[in-house]
Parts: C-alpha cells; sequence; structure tokens
C-alpha cells in the first residue's frame, strides 16, 4: 500500500529549511553515529542530493520515505539533526493509509502525562530511577539527553542555604545550549542527602574536591577510555585538514554519547517492565519532560515561562508539550522558582 502522509493540526506553517548549515550540521550529527565508512559516503550522497532542494516539503518527505529503508535513514539524519542542534522542526508523518496506524500517530503512547507521585514511585521501582526524577523536577522537565550530562558542580549549593527553596543548576541542552534552571527543593535535598550518605560532601557541599566523580550518571574513566579508542582509530583523520575531517574530531562529545547510548538503552529496558502498570505499550523517557511541563500549565503556570524553562527558541514548540483544556487549568501558579 502506498505511503501517504499523514495530516495533524499542530503542524507549523513552514516545512524545514534545507540551508548549508543545516547541512553540514547533518554532517557532524552523522559523524557522531557508528556508521561504517561505506555507508558514510553513501548517506552523504543522497543528502547532498536532496539538499539541492530549498525545503524538506511533505511531498518530498513521503517521495523519500517510499524509496525504502537507506531513504528513511537519510530523513532520520535531518529530523535527529534538527531536534539534537535546536533548527526549526516539522512534525512529517508517512504511514500506510490504515486505521491502526492511524490510531498509533493520533494517540500515541508518548501522550501519557504521568503525576508527581508516579514519578517518584516509578523512580523507586527502577534502577538510576534518580534520572527519572531528574528529568521531572528541573525547570520545566529536561531531556535524556541533558539529564545524563549532570555533574555534581554544576548545581549551585554555596546559595542553596534554605532547604525548603529550589536550587539552582546549570544545564547543557541540544544545540550546545546552556541555562541556569530551577531545581525542586525534593530533588535538591534527595541529591544532599545522597552525598551525605555517600560521605561525599566537603564544606557541605557535595562531591566537592572528589575527583573522578563529577557526574551523576556517567562515568568518567569509562569516557576517556572512549576518548583513547577513538583516537587511536582515527588518528589519520587528524592529518586531513578538510572541514568534515575537522567535524569528526568531537572526541568528547563522541565518547559521552556511545556512553550514554547504553544508558539510554538500559533505562528503556528497565521501564518497559512496567508498562503494563500504567496501561500503556511502553513508558518513554521523554514523556516525564512532557509531563513535568503540562502539570505546570494544569497548575496555571503562564506558557512564556515554562518555555523558559523548556529552554525552547519558539513557543510554538511549548505548545505542542503541552497539551491542555482550558478547563484544566488551575489558579496554582507558585512564584516559588523566582524566589532566588
Amino acid at each position: 500500500m502506498e505511503n501517504i502522509p499523514l495530516e495533524t493540526t499542530n503542524n507549523p506553517k513552514e516545512f524545514i529549511k534545507l540551508t548549508p548549515k543545516l547541512f553540514k550540521h547533518c554532517i557532524l550529527y552523522m559523524n557522531l553515529r557508528k556508521y561504517t565508512e561505506k555507508t558514510k559516503q553513501q548517506y552523504l550522497r543522497e543528502l547532498k542530493s536532496l539538499f539541492k532542494n530549498k525545503e524538506l516539503t511533505q511531498y518530498l518527505y513521503v517521495k523519500y520515505w517510499g524509496k525504502g529503508h537507506a531513504y528513511r535513514a537519510i530523513l532520520n539524519i535531518i529530523l535527529k539533526t534538527c531536534w539534537f542542534y535546536d533548527f526549526p522542526y516539522y512534525h512529517y508523518k508517512a504511514v500506510n493509509e490504515t486505521k491502526s496506524n492511524r490510531e498509533k500517530i493520533l494517540n500515541p503512547d508518548s501522550e501519557r502525562i504521568y503525576s508527581e507521585e508516579e514519578i517518584i514511585s516509578l523512580s523507586r521501582k527502577v534502577p538510576n530511577g534518580l534520572m527519572i526524577e531528574c528529568a521531572y523536577f528541573i525547570g520545566a522537565g529536561l531531556r535524556f539527553s541533558s539529564v545524563v550530562r549532570i555533574k555534581w558542580g554544576d548545581f549551585d549549593w554555596e546559595n542553596w542555604q534554605d532547604k525548603t527553596k529550589p536550587g539552582r543548576v546549570i544545564i547543557k541542552a541540544k544545540g550546545r545550549k546552556t541555562a541556569k534552571l530551577p531545581v525542586h527543593p525534593y530533588l535538591m535535598n534527595k541529591l544532599f542527602n545522597l552525598a551525605l550518605e555517600n560521605k561525599k560532601i566537603f564544606a557541605n557541599i557535595p562531591y566537592k574536591n572528589f575527583a573522578g566523580e563529577n557526574y551523576l550518571f556517567l562515568d568518567e574513566k569509562s569516557i576517556e577510555k572512549n576518548i583513547k579508542k577513538l583516537k587511536d582509530r582515527e588518528f589519520n583523520l587528524m592529518l586531513d585538514e578538510s572541514d568534515e575531517a575537522n567535524l569528526k574530531v568531537d572526541y568528547l562529545e563522541r565518547a559521552i554519547l556511545d556512553d550514554a547510548n547504553k544508558i539510554y538503552d538500559s533505562m528503556k529496558y528497565e521501564l518497559n517492565k512496567y508498562s503494563s502498570d500504567f496501561k500503556v505499550k511502553r513508558i518513554r523517557f521523554h514523556s516525564f519532560r512532557k509531563s513535568s511541563a503540562t502539570n505546570l500549565l494544569r497548575k496555571g503556570w503562564p506558557l512564556t515561562k515554562i518555555k523558559v524553562l523548556l529552554m525552547h527558541e519558539n513557543i510554538s514548540t511549548t505548545e505542542i508539550y503541552t497539551k491542555v483544556n482550558e478547563s484544566e487549568i488551575g489558579n496554582e501558579y507558585d512564584n516559588m522558582f523566582n524566589s532566588q
């Protein structure tokens, strides 16, 4: 059956612009992935061909989608690049025109919104459940890629004197953006007590002056080993002065991404064990971010404030994250995150 687009009412008006800047970042993203050299060259040829167009229209997307697996991979590279580096994004749809597929698109599992109590309950069941609470209780919710990069030293422990108040933490987001976001008192206290239990506090600051233990979830020694492996394998690239070769030498990011993918796969496996408890086919990590933002909106938080806490550039993106009926919005706007 022919693959055709499925229209939705939430699509932005404009399509993805196929600019030279986006093309360069597509190459950068592609080099972060573990493709063989032969696959890279094949994808590069097709990317160059596709980027001869000015924009990736819905028609062009469906045309490439229908060509087969390799061409779908090209489209996926473009979409993931836009997501990873925060380029303007468009929600394309290319699915078989069947009732079951329509229902999957219109009622995806990712729309499940979890309450604060459910977040805490689930985090206690899952190994590394602290990641779930970080994704929910920081700002208006974090992506996995931001959570996994958090360091103990990113928190502003020095200015967190009143333990009933929120703290602050520097967050690294896609597109290499950074922002200092509020942290719910529940999470600040939990992290502080965890460090206290592990006897990793110096001058009342968790993990201060403890070498090799900077990350909450990543292993610094593992990252160093990954960097060494990458350098040993790609030493010849240092002799190549082309732009494409220079894009490949972000060893730290690639080393982190390698370990982050392993953690993500493990988390995905553990979460799926409890999917039946929440009557969904799968529990998506990204749902915790959407849940945080949506629950804030339900309490009466203004969308403009949530946009800032999500580190979104366009409020239209924030609106997609927070699908709430007006009848659900309360009057509980809490200024606690503005208190510091």
